[in-house]
This record gives C-alpha cells, sequence and structure tokens, in this order.
C-alpha cells in the first residue's frame, strides 16, 4: 500500500520508512515546508511537504495513500513552548485525523508513548489494561500526549481502522546525524549521577517493525504497547557509559541533575517513576520482538558515533 509518514526525519519516523520500504510498500514522507530530509531519501521514498498547523497540506500529502502511520511530534523544554508542543501534538493530530479521512485512508497507527498509559512508584511492568496516572506528575507533556491518543482512539470508535502504539524509551541514530542526547551527555561528561526509577529501552529499528506490522494487521480501536528491556535509569546509564569508556554515572541522582545534563531527551524523566512495559499483547498479536540491552547499548553507541549537529 501507499503509507504516508508523518515525523519522517525523526528517530522514530526516518526508521518506520525504511522498515515499509523493505516490506515493498510505497512510502510518502511528510516534510515541513523548505526542509529536506537529510540525507536524501531512497528513490523509493516520495516526499510530501506539510506541517500539522495546515490542514490542506495534510490533505494534498495524504491524497492516494491507503495507509499512514503518524509519529510526529514536538516535546517542549521549557514552559514557554507547552502551547506549541499541546497545538502541534493535539490539534495537530486532529487536523491529521479529518484530512486522513477526508483522504479515505484506510488504516492507521498513531504512535504515542508510555505517557498515555500511566507509570509505577515500583519496577512492575504495564499492560494496556493500566490506569492512566501520569497526570498526577503535573506535566503538560504527559497530559498533552494522553489527550492526543484519545483523539486518535476516538476516531477508531467513529469506524477509521486505527490503533495506537505505546513505545518505551528509543535508543538508536538520527539520520540528521544527530548523536542520541543520552549517549551526547554521557561522552561530555555531563551526566554524572541518574535518577530513581526507569523505563523500557526500545531500540529504534524493533520499534520501527512494531509499527510497521501494527500498520499491517492491528486491530482497530487497540493500544500495543511495544517495550524492549526493562531496566532502571541508572543500569541503562551504566551500561551506555560502560560500551562509551567513560565515567559511570552515580545512582540516586534527581531529576533537576538530569535536566541540566540532558534537557532535550530527559525533561521530562521523572523521579522515581517506573514505566516497565508488559508487551505480551504485542508479542502474541503483532509478533513484536526487541534484541537485547546489551546489543541495544552497542548500537545506540556505535550509532551516535558521529559529531552531534543541530538542525
Amino acid at each position: 500500500m501507499r503509507v504516508l509518514v508523518t515525523g519522517s526525519t525523526g528517530l522514530l519516523g526516518a526508521h518506520v520508512v525504511r522498515e515499509l520500504v523493505r516490506r515493498g510498500h510505497a512510502v510518502r514522507a511528510l516534510v515541513r515546508p523548505g526542509r529536506s530530509a537529510t540525507p536524501p531519501p531512497s528513490p523509493a521514498v516520495e516526499l510530501a511537504e506539510g506541517d500539522l498547523s495546515d490542514e490542506a497540506s495534510l490533505r494534498r500529502a495524504l491524497r492516494g495513500c491507503e495507509g499512514a502511520v503518524h509519529a510526529a511530534g514536538f516535546l517542549a523544554t521549557s514552559p514557554a513552548e507547552h502551547g506549541t508542543e499541546r497545538a502541534t501534538n493535539v490539534e495537530g493530530t486532529t487536523r491529521f485525523l479529518r484530512s486522513a479521512q477526508a483522504a479515505d485512508v484506510q488504516r492507521l497507527v498513531h504512535v504515542s508513548s508510555m505517557a498515555g498509559v500511566g507509570f509505577a512508584r515500583e519496577p512492575v511492568p504495564l499492560a494496556e489494561t493500566s490506569r492512566w496516572n501520569t497526570g498526577e506528575l503535573g506535566l503538560a507533556h504527559f497530559d498533552a500526549k494522553k489527550e492526543s491518543e484519545e483523539r486518535a482512539l476516538a476516531g477508531a470508535w467513529a469506524g477509521m481502522e486505527l490503533c495506537v502504539v505505546n513505545l518505551g524509551t528509543l535508543l538508536g541514530s538520527r539520520d540528521d546525524g544527530r548523536t542520541h542526547a543520552l549517549v551526547a551527555a554521557l561522552r561530555a561528561g555531563r551526566l554524572r549521577a541518574s535518577p530513581a526509577g526507569g523505563a523500557s529501552a526500545l531500540d529504534a529499528e524493533d520499534a520501527a517493525r512494531g509499527c510497521a506490522t501494527a500498520l499491517e494487521r492491528g486491530r482497530r480501536g487497540e493500544r500495543y504497547l511495544l517495550g524492549g528491556t526493562n531496566v532502571s535509569w541508572h543500569a541503562l546509564d551504566t551500561a551506555l557509559a560502560r560500551e562509551l569508556g567513560v565515567a559511570e554515572p552515580a545512582a540516586g541522582g534527581g531529576l533537576l541533575a538530569r535536566f541540566r545534563a540532558t534537557p532535550e531527551h530527559d525533561v521530562l524523566r521523572p523521579n522515581g517513576a517506573w514505566f516497565w512495559i508488559d508487551d505480551a499483547k504485542a508479542r502474541a498479536e503483532l509478533g513484536h520482538a526487541s534484541r537485547p540491552l546489551a546489543e541495544t547499548v552497542r548500537r545506540a553507541c556505535a550509532l551516535s558515533a558521529a559529531p552531534e549537529r543541530r538542525s
């Protein structure tokens, strides 16, 4: 099928584009006006200019598509950006869904995260049926992610062939050459202590396979948690540091220390919250599989070997 991918220049979206091409789909990558893909996509990928703030551009981009993976989003790194974050993640999703309906897109995947599922105060994996409680953390990002997911599911309840995937914490490389922020912080010695809590560390390539399979055979209105290895932040940071050959961070650091070290990546890591994933449903219905943590860490460090660049 012809598939539009939003967020195609991001960490996940670029891997989704490649996975869909590998599976024989005709891929159309949405890029913001004036911003070309970096590096240029393969000849198998068509570029379409568009923006989540411009519904007419979304309709043009979706014309002729049978499928779509909505992986675009915005992460605020300061309170001043919360308005932009909500406008992009919530209102932008609504525009995208209206455009997909108008274009008669047959199958859609909305990409969300554990922000839309919940957290635990103990290292206990959560599943699709867990009670959402991240609103208790008082973080605008979590609220926006949950609301955008609810709008997507409302489309499914209204009859759109749409499912949601909730991802663990992604590791990997970006096509624009930027080093993964966590890897960059460790390499530069900016991350000296890890906060309490943890997450499910997931290779972006494994996440992309899950997204592609959800598009092909995910059930309407269902949510699928795509996890990797459930691990504490300290264990993950330590594994990355050892692979990089740099000083290992101490345990018990606060959220502020991590924010200062990696503001782009970790501004929303609450201290003492566990975002572990029980992905049994995705493994049973989608055949989701994730590589061991050691391999994920090796790949993240190797793929992020290039100097950090800003676009």
